[in-house]
């Protein structure tokens, strides 16, 4: 796994946490995810142009994606519902939109793009490879949130 292509990610999941939902993000100890079951009940997901192809998605607790969606809106959000996972995908779109300005930068000719928004108790997350995922746990005072990475050719 190229750390290349995914620290332009964890920045900017970061960034836009921070920026939109005033939540500050550490990251934990990456670990490989054994299994394609969410980790929380929704998850915003990302695709990579070119080759390998690669897989983002993120995982919110339902404390954190509460939290942040409440921040963005202004008003106290109680439960998961579509107004949640529209503002998770406009959430995805900030981090690609910033993850593409990174790349560039660093001369990289790869391009993220919103893929979609799962949700649901124990939703299966299908990143279309059978080969490892990296979880990354980031934890906010708000609650925690993951980003799986895969790459597959």
């Amino acid at each position: 796994m190229d750390a290349a292509l995914i620290n332009p990610f964890i920045e900017a999941v970061l960034n836009v946490m921070k920026t939109t939902a005033t939540l500050e993000g550490r990251t934990q100890k990456p670990y490989l995810k054994e299994n394609t079951t969410s980790l929380g009940p929704v998850t915003g997901c990302i695709r990579l142009t070119g080759n390998p192809k690669i897989s983002l998605a993120l995982t919110f607790s339902e404390s954190c994606i509460l939290s942040a969606v409440s921040h963005m809106f202004g008003e106290e959000m109680r439960e998961i519902n579509d107004e949640v996972r529209d503002a998770v995908g406009e959430m995805m779109n900030m981090v690609c939109g910033q993850a593409n300005n990174s790349l560039a930068q660093a001369g990289i000719s790869r391009k993220a793009a919103f893929d979609r928004v799962l949700s649901g108790k124990a939703h299966v997350i299908d990143h279309g490879a059978s080969g490892p995922v990296l979880a990354v746990p980031i934890h906010t005072a708000s609650g925690a949130f993951f980003m799986e990475v895969s790459f597959h050719s």
